[in-house]
């Protein structure tokens, strides 16, 4: 699942910074990141 960072957020040793692209992240790891705001799904990839 891709996602957007909506926060500084440091996954898998990568930091991300607001409006960051996140690719290939488990879905399990997306949820959770979602569900703490810190990021959300990248809307562009849904429309493909």
């Amino acid at each position: 699942m891709d996602l957007i960072a909506k926060a500084n957020i440091l996954h898998d040793d990568k930091q991300f910074e607001p409006g960051d692209l996140m690719k290939k992240i488990k879905k399990e790891e997306a949820e959770r990141l979602i569900e703490l705001g810190a990021a959300e799904e990248d809307k562009k990839q849904e429309e493909k």
